[in-house]
């Protein structure tokens, strides 16, 4: 996974073809949504970049959300939060991904095609494997799938799927690995290890032995 390539892609969804979902997520909010999405289509530059607002932001790095913070910051501003809509200081990008990936709107489903995809996002907790490896999470709107969509997943075609979004195709790649001993050579060659790699690996293995001895 490109997370960084697939954040881009949902800023492009919501400015070329989010109205719908615009206007759901601003629905009780006094503002024109019109504005919101001229907004977002001409100051990409500002609302989606390394920096945000022009300043380094610990809210996103490199195009990568930390949604907790955001939502701590919606909570320090929440008494303000429409006027800073209205006005520009709330990035109306960040907006919508607290509506749809925190306040979870429903997005429904009906056949394949485009859809609002998961979000990557930065996450203060992870495990000293994930930090080791610079991974993120990926979390999903919520889906709602129609009687059409229900009835292809039950022949194993889930269009909730990453996998089975083609708009984000180019996010996902399969990595094939047709040496692999020629490839575990050039990595312990180029100083990886297993420990750097999985570094709390020894913890589950002691997990996995207690188990296994006592049960």
């Amino acid at each position: 996974l490109c997370p960084k390539r697939l954040n881009e892609i949902i800023y492009t969804f919501f400015a070329q073809n989010g109205k719908d979902l615009i206007d759901k997520a601003c629905e009780f909010a006094p503002f024109p949504k019109d504005k919101l999405l001229k907004r977002l289509r001409g100051n990409k530059e500002i609302y989606y970049s390394r920096y945000a607002n022009g300043q380094k932001s610990d809210i996103e790095i490199d195009g990568i959300i930390s949604l907790c913070v955001l939502e701590e910051r919606r909570r320090e501003n929440m008494p303000r939060l429409k006027h800073m809509l209205k006005s520009g200081e709330m990035n109306p990008f960040f907006y919508l991904v607290l509506r749809y990936y925190s306040d979870s709107l429903s997005i429904k489903i009906n056949q394949p095609g485009e859809v609002l995809p998961p979000l990557a996002i930065l996450q203060p907790y992870h495990s000293e494997r994930i930090r080791a490896q610079r991974g993120t999470f990926t979390i999903f709107p919520n889906y709602i799938l129609s009687p059409n969509a229900s009835r292809a997943q039950k022949f194993g075609y889930d269009l909730r799927a990453m996998e089975n979004q083609p708009m984000i195709s180019s996010c996902l790649y399969n990595i094939r690995i047709l040496n692999p001993s020629r490839v575990a050579k050039e990595l312990l060659e180029s100083g990886e290890r297993r420990s750097m790699l999985y570094p709390d690996i020894e913890v589950y293995a002691q997990v996995i032995e207690t188990s296994q001895y006592f049960l």
